[in-house]
């Protein structure tokens, strides 16, 4: 918390310059808000700005505008993966338990930050195509991982990385639309009911790729 009163411009809790934590931290979550709602090509640094309530020097000097911002956006999205995966390490079995308790895992994350899967479903329409080393250095490292324990449960007669964006890509799917009813209206992806349903299908499709 920003505390300073100097000439009557400061006030307990708020930066009129935005060079405070607490700014420094909105400014970050509002750029990943933007990023993931609406695609870095569609996001400039004065909307950041605005949105977060500060000037623009401030995001482009204290956060390397735009595509710092981007680049931080993602450099949090492989800690929070890589924490993941950890997880996964910690009590993987090479069965569908194993998987189950993997993909449930992956699941709530993307619950949690949202932003995840939303992120990844731009760049895969070539959203900041100017960016580049994102896939290189966030998404291949985890892929790898994911990939070996995929490699030890399932079939052998399958293939191993088609088998694991199967379900990848059924989460985020998932995450983007819900389950749209007999109206063709979308029901939430964090709605209970929506959501045990949703886990039982990925269990059912999980089962029938595994070796035991």
């Amino acid at each position: 918390m920003v505390v300073l009163v100097a000439n009557g411009n400061m006030h307990a809790g708020h930066d009129l310059n935005g060079r405070g934590e607490a700014s420094d931290e909105r400014v970050r979550a509002t750029a990943t808000h933007l990023f993931a709602e609406l695609g870095y090509d569609a996001v400039s640094t004065q909307m950041i700005a605005d949105a977060a309530d500060v000037a623009p020097d401030t995001v482009t000097d204290r956060h390397g505008g735009r595509r710092g911002l981007y680049l931080a956006t993602f450099e949090q999205i492989a800690q929070r993966i890589g924490e993941h995966l950890d997880k996964v390490g910690e009590d993987f079995t090479p069965d569908a338990e194993g998987l189950f308790r993997m993909m449930d895992r992956y699941l709530h994350l993307c619950l949690e930050h949202p932003e995840v899967p939303k992120l990844w479903f731009h760049r895969w329409m070539s959203d900041a195509s100017d960016v580049t080393g994102v896939e290189e250095e966030v998404g291949a490292p985890a892929q790898r991982t994911a990939l070996a324990f995929f490699t030890q449960a399932i079939d052998p007669a399958l293939d191993p990385e088609a088998t694991m964006w199967t379900l990848v890509w059924a989460v985020h799917a998932y995450m983007l639309s819900g389950y749209p009813d007999a109206s063709s209206h979308r029901r939430p992806p964090d709605d209970p009911e929506t959501l045990q349903r949703f886990r039982r299908h990925l269990h059912r499709l999980t089962r029938l790729m595994v070796t035991s």
